[in-house]
């Protein structure tokens, strides 16, 4: 009888499988055994089908042991990016190869996603550059999986690692997905999304050279025992020493290079750069992962950006203040526009009238109506140097048929008719724009 019950206030159409409480509280209000509640939390606990259907609402524990690699070039992870807009040289996608004890990063474009082109890139490009890897991690796509993969395994001699199915976090190459990503998001604001594969080399210069904050070194330190020259710095070296690089480098001599920059007040300030190639090496000659206390570094992220992240949430948005909102583009293959190459949050816009509790509406001509958990505090409020980065992005229409663009208005609107008949003037001091937000 009990087992009819609890098909009956579960399990048939009516009840529409709700919850063991809910469960429990329609068949109590008529019926009641003994144990009757602990027969209804087992009951709904064994349910196949909302074991199935029903989501997880508690989180597993995911603990992260990734694998320590011993030396440069071990163990390889690799993945691919795209499909993106065809380029001008036929290219799609993306090839990504990460060395998981430096993080060094390479990037092939690619005109297809095949294995046979990914194996000859790979050998062409990457293995013949930096050596044979013992280990190539990879998720479990179709072309990491495939016969030609296996045998060019077995040709390398290498082994070939895969990830749990749908579970990004277990393979290092993706942290630096996210890093080429938001380099082409920067680098083509102002560029057809066409033109994204002729961005990727200076992005990868970029990367290589940003320090780590597990390893406390750059890529490019733990690869090759030094940091890569920017441009002018060969010419910093020999203005700082009067020796030519080749003297510097026998001589472990320190550069120190003394710039100085007058502040607002017109006050001289000093600003003082120090390397030291030795110095530099001996840093990372020791094996293993280095602590990143060492380096001055702190594990609870006290960095200005997490800074302004905690600032953004406590901060409660007032009328008058300026803020960027999340932008939603649609990819648009007719015109080679990439939602995942587009701004995330466009501004600033300046906040006119509260209309309720978290809702807020813009200044200007097309007015928008934000909330809340859709804007972001404008950080660098006040400053009269700043500009618009909305002007400068190239937009198809959005799925509603309003032009994408049209919310730059309210951004605009203060200098619009200023600025259209000069120009906006480009201050030699700071190399921003002048004249207010435009």
């Amino acid at each position: 009888m009990s087992d009819h019950l609890l098909w009956r206030y579960h399990d048939h159409v009516s009840a529409g499988h709700p919850g063991w409480k809910e469960t429990y509280r329609s068949i109590g209000n008529r019926f009641f055994w003994t144990g009757m509640r602990e027969s209804v939390r087992q009951y709904v606990a064994r349910c196949h089908v909302c074991a199935c259907v029903k989501p997880l609402n508690r989180k597993q524990d995911d603990p992260m042991r990734p694998r320590q690699p011993r030396q440069p070039w071990e163990v390889v992870s690799i993945d691919l990016m795209g499909p993106y807009p065809r380029s001008q040289r036929g290219k799609t996608c993306l090839l990504v190869a990460t060395d998981c004890y430096s993080r060094w990063v390479e990037a092939y474009p690619l005109g297809q996603a095949t294995a046979k082109t990914i194996t000859d890139t790979l050998e062409r490009e990457f293995f013949s550059r930096f050596g044979y890897a013992r280990v190539l991690l990879s998720d479990n796509g179709t072309q990491f999986v495939s016969k030609t993969m296996e045998k060019a395994l077995e040709k390398w001699g290498t082994e070939g690692w895969t990830t749990p199915i749908y579970h990004p976090r277990a393979n290092p190459v993706e942290r630096r997905n996210q890093d080429l990503k938001k380099g082409l998001r920067t680098a083509l604001v102002d560029k057809p999304h066409s033109h994204w594969d002729s961005c990727i080399p200076n992005i990868l210069f970029s990367i290589r050279n940003r320090r780590n904050r597990l390893t406390g070194s750059t890529p490019s330190e733990r690869a090759f025992g030094r940091e890569a020259k920017a441009p002018g710095d060969w010419l910093l070296d020999i203005i700082s020493t009067g020796k030519n690089p080749k003297q510097i480098e026998m001589t472990g001599q320190k550069n120190i290079v003394t710039v100085k920059t007058p502040d607002n007040n017109n006050n001289s300030g000093v600003i003082t750069e120090n390397s030291d190639v030795f110095d530099r090496k001996t840093k990372i000659s020791g094996g293993g992962e280095q602590p990143s206390q060492k380096f001055g570094l702190s594990s609870d992220k006290k960095d200005i950006g997490h800074k302004l992240s905690r600032e953004n949430h406590r901060r409660r948005f007032k009328e008058g203040d300026w803020v960027y909102y999340r932008a939603h583009p649609l990819s648009s293959a007719d015109k080679k526009f990439h939602a995942g190459f587009a701004p995330k949050w466009l501004g600033p816009v300046q906040l006119a009238k509260r209309l309720g509790e978290g809702v807020f509406v813009t200044k200007g001509k097309c007015q928008l109506k934000l909330h809340v958990t859709a804007m972001k505090y404008d950080a660098s409020e006040g400053n009269p140097n700043k500009f618009s980065i909305l002007q400068h992005v190239q937009q198809p229409k959005t799925g509603r048929g309003a032009p994408f663009h049209s919310a730059l208005s309210p951004a605009l609107g203060r200098n619009r008719k200023s600025h259209a008949a000069a120009g906006p003037q480009v201050d030699a001091a700071s190399g921003g724009t002048a004249g207010g937000r435009i």
